[in-house]
């Protein structure tokens, strides 16, 4: 009976674990002000096997909501990601630029930040940004988070569809990350927590 009881918690922990390796976002709430580019075009290099880079340039902000911060703008980002666990040690940069009518003038940098943790759901990944500087940064707080929404169709996890060379269009958003949310359980935890349990009943077994 005991093992019976053993075997059906391993499963339960299994079937937990696979289903929270799916997708890993970030589970973040955010609030106004937010910035997007409804069209970017995001490239990705493989510089070594299984390290990669995101990026885009100069996509054009077209919607902005709770800000000062006008078009024309333009949206510059570089993520360097570990594909098998891009969110291990992440780094990279957003810079948004205003775009100035003297052709021979230096633009301003209205938001910069630093990359700080990555997270993914089906067809989209998420960049959290903090450290932030620049002439609005003080209306977005601490930390900004990122939305890139592929149309491609990449999957519950978009890195692993990655192709190196590859340009993929997307839609950007940008937003005053509100408050921390829960953190996801990780994937090994319902494993760990049945093992730990299948070893105390196994031991108490006269």
């Amino acid at each position: 009976m005991k093992n019976l009881i053993i075997g059906a918690l391993i499963l339960i922990g299994l079937s937990l674990g696979g289903q929270s390796a799916q997708a890993a976002p970030l589970g973040l709430t955010t609030e106004d002000p937010t910035i997007e580019a409804s069209f970017a075009v995001i490239d990705f290099f493989e510089f070594s096997p299984g390290e990669g880079d995101l990026s885009t340039f100069s996509a054009a902000i077209d919607f902005t909501s709770g800000t000062s911060l006008a078009s024309p703008a333009t949206i510059d980002f570089l993520g360097s990601f570990s594909l098998s666990d891009p969110a291990a040690s992440p780094f990279g940069f957003l810079d948004i630029f205003d775009v100035p009518n003297d052709p021979f003038a230096f633009p301003e940098v209205l938001l910069s930040g630093v990359l700080i943790d990555v997270g993914f759901a089906s067809d989209k990944i998420e960049l959290l940004f903090g450290s932030l500087t620049g002439s609005v940064a003080g209306e977005f707080g601490s930390q900004v988070l990122m939305s890139v929404f592929f149309d491609d169709q990449l999957g519950e996890n978009p890195f692993e569809a990655l192709e190196d060379g590859e340009s993929y269009t997307a839609s950007i958003s940008i937003s005053k990350v509100a408050s921390i949310g829960v953190v996801p359980l990780p994937a090994a935890l319902p494993l760990l927590v049945t093992a730990f349990v299948g070893l105390g009943l196994i031991r108490r077994k006269p």
